[in-house]
């Protein structure tokens, strides 16, 4: 399988009613999101799956980076992708689906930055708020290849 890994964009420091979960993202983040999404589509990338996790600000990350898609792909929130998740537990969701197709996960920090150093079977990757990355060949027990991680400041230079 082929995994990507995104990170939320950048988010506002609370939610409209306090609560964590439904932060939404900060304008900025709606731009990096927006432009990750054109980025894509220039790359000709396309995924069978996106799962985001059901925090707000993953899921508007998500949405916003399908508007670009021709042929927008299903999109499902699993609850095994919030913060509180477990790479076990994302493991056994994969486990199930496609073992040569390509899924989109949209989550948050430690969880996808731990769930890509056990695919490509150890090291430490650290994903950035936007950040994407590619791991080719992805499974559980490791080897994969981490083939490329782009932040937000190398998908959108500024001038």
């Amino acid at each position: 399988m082929d995994l990507y890994l995104l990170r939320h964009a950048r988010a506002e420091r609370a939610g409209p009613d306090g609560v964590e979960a439904t932060r939404p993202l900060a304008e900025k983040g709606q731009r990096d999101a927006r432009r990750l999404g054109r980025w894509i589509r220039e790359r000709e990338l396309a995924f069978d799956l996106v799962a985001t996790s059901p925090h707000a600000r993953a899921r508007e990350t998500a949405v916003l980076v399908l508007q670009s898609a021709d042929a927008p792909p299903p999109l499902e929130a699993w609850d095994e992708l919030g913060p509180e998740g477990t790479v076990e537990a994302v493991l056994a969701r994969l486990a199930v689906l496609d073992p040569a197709g390509t899924v989109l996960l949209v989550g948050h920090k430690a969880l996808l930055s731990t769930l890509a150093s056990a695919g490509i079977g150890g090291g430490r990757v650290r994903l950035a708020m936007g950040s994407l990355a590619r791991v080719r060949r992805f499974a559980p027990e490791g080897g994969g290849e981490l083939e490329w991680l782009s932040t937000p400041a190398v998908i959108a230079p500024r001038p």
